[in-house]
């Protein structure tokens, strides 16, 4: 179902504010990540782990191919929570027909009271414009906002992306030679992050 007419006036109404706040927020994440860069780096690590952890048990059992992909996605279902989750996924080379499932969770922790914070403030905002906001309001005004921060773990991801590679390869993990990490939930719409090299006696693929 698209957005009623209210919901996209709410959301138009509230750009130049999303803009202000997200880039003040941007300087409190980047004064954040020069000072615990170490602690944001560790967390993701581990979600990723947990992840390799279960490749590994299931490559062992001869469950699932050489990994081909490492997916991460952003979960719509977290806004209900107010928060900013995602999934990272383990692909071998039959994608979304692996026979195994090899998933994990990933809450940046640095960015969640930074998100919170700017919602409480645009909801006030567009409180004082639409009266009686609804649920499904505040839930536009929540979905829309987070593509801010989508893209800054998306960014995050891109920098990196050879330090997960590297610490897969550090795992022993079994991947294939055009292994790839990706963001984005569904194939069609997902933006390659890094691409594993290939040795010099090979063929470059894309």
């Amino acid at each position: 179902m698209g957005k009623s007419n209210r919901e996209t006036e709410i959301i138009q109404y509230l750009q130049n504010s999303m803009k202000k706040y997200f880039n003040d927020s941007c300087q409190l994440i980047q004064a954040e990540i020069e000072v615990h860069g170490i602690d944001v780096w560790n967390e993701l690590k581990s979600a990723i782990d947990e992840v390799l952890i279960s490749v590994r048990k299931e490559q062992e059992k001869n469950q699932k191919n050489d990994i081909q992909y490492l997916a991460f996605g952003f979960l719509i279902s977290s806004l209900c929570m107010d928060k900013l989750e995602f999934r990272i996924d383990a692909f071998d080379d039959s994608f979304y027909l692996d026979k195994k499932e090899t998933a994990s969770s990933y809450i940046p922790e640095f960015l969640q009271s930074l998100y919170q914070n700017d919602l409480s403030q645009l909801y006030i905002e567009a409180g004082r414009k639409f009266v009686r906001m609804q649920e499904i309001e505040q839930f536009s005004i929540k979905k829309y906002y987070a593509c801010y921060y989508e893209a800054v773990i998306y960014r995050m991801l891109e920098n990196l992306s050879r330090l997960i590679m590297q610490h897969i390869v550090e795992r022993g993990i079994g991947m294939t030679d055009d292994f790839k990490i990706i963001c984005g939930k569904f194939m069609d719409k997902a933006v390659g992050l890094y691409t594993k090299e290939k040795k010099e006696h090979e063929i470059f693929s894309d």
